[in-house]
């Protein structure tokens, strides 16, 4: 579950044990078994121990829907995979 710790996000196991630290600035939950998470101004993903999956580089980032994930970068918006690769313009 996230959690916030003065003005930065992080998460916690079901028995409250932190597993990701307080370091992003927004957090949105669990999808998929990845979450995505911004900091400085740009989307990323961890997994459920808290292992930066997808670094953030994206404006912004949907959570992940069936494999896949919208984001949005300067150049646009397109899907990627849960290894971050490029699926479709």
């Amino acid at each position: 579950m996230a959690v916030r710790v003065g003005k930065k996000w992080g998460f916690l196991d079901m028995k409250g044990n932190e597993v990701v630290k307080p370091k992003y600035d927004y957090v949105k939950d669990y999808k998929e078994g990845l979450a995505a998470v911004t900091i400085d101004g740009k989307w990323g993903f961890v997994d459920k121990m808290g292992n930066e999956i997808i670094k953030p580089q994206y404006n912004d980032a949907e959570s992940f829907k069936k494999g896949f994930s919208l984001v949005s970068t300067d150049d646009g918006y397109y899907f990627i995979d849960k290894k971050g690769n490029k699926l479709i313009n």
